[in-house]
C-alpha cells in the first residue's frame, strides 16, 4: 500500500503539473492561487518521497530481518540511496528531454528535489543512532553523553552552514534570477 501510495503522489504530482501546463495556468495564476499550486506540488512530491521512505522500511522488517536496529538503518539508507539514484538519472533524463521540447519540468524537478531529501533524511537517521549508541556504549554514566550527542553536530552545521552561504546560496540565487 504504501509503495502504491508513493507512486500514486508521483503520478499526481506529474498530472497536476501537466494539467496546469496544457491550460497554461501556472502563468496565468498569480497571488494565492499560484501559491496554492507551487505548495499542492512541493506536498504531493514530498508525500510521494516520504510513502517510499516507510515502504523501504517496512520492506527491510517484511524481508526478514533481525538483526540489530542500527543494521536495519544502514541497509535502508543504502537500498534508499541506491534506488533513488537511479530514479533521479531516470527523472534528470527525462526532465532534460522535456526541457528540450519546451514543456515544464518543475514537477520533476521537485521529485527528483524530494527523493534528495528521503536520502539525507535515511543517512541521518542512521548516522544519529551510530551516534547514539556509541555514546551510550562509551560513555554511559559519565555524563558524556549530552556532549558527544549535541557537539559533533553543532560542529558539523559550523563547517557547512559557512561553506554552504559563501558557494552553494549565491549560485543559487543566481539561477533563479536567470
Amino acid at each position: 500500500a504504501l509503495l502504491v501510495s508513493g507512486v500514486g503522489m508521483g503520478l499526481l504530482t506529474c498530472l497536476g503539473s501537466f494539467a496546469a501546463t496544457t491550460a497554461d495556468a501556472e502563468t496565468r495564476l498569480s497571488g494565492s492561487a499560484r501559491r496554492l499550486f507551487c505548495a499542492y506540488r512541493n506536498v504531493s512530491s514530498i508525500s510521494m518521497a516520504w510513502c517510499l521512505l516507510f515502504w523501504a522500511e517496512w520492506q527491510v522488517y517484511a524481508l526478514g530481518y533481525t538483526g540489530i536496529r542500527i543494521g536495519a538503518c544502514l541497509a535502508i539508507a543504502l537500498l534508499v540511496t541506491v534506488a533513488s539514484a537511479v530514479a533521479i538519472l531516470a527523472l534528470d533524463v527525462i526532465a532534460d528531454e522535456l526541457a528540450r521540447a519546451r514543456h515544464n519540468t518543475r514537477a520533476l524537478r521537485s521529485m527528483i528535489l524530494s527523493l534528495g531529501l528521503a536520502v539525507g533524511f535515511t543517512w541521518e537517521r542512521a548516522f544519529d543512532m551510530g551516534l547514539d549508541k556509541f555514546s551510550l556504549h562509551h560513555f554511559s554514566g559519565q555524563g558524556h553523553h549530552f556532549l558527544l550527542r549535541h557537539i559533533p553536530p553543532l560542529v558539523l552545521s559550523l563547517t557547512v552552514l559557512p561553506a554552504w552561504s559563501w558557494y552553494i546560496l549565491p549560485h543559487t540565487l543566481q539561477k533563479e534570477k536567470s
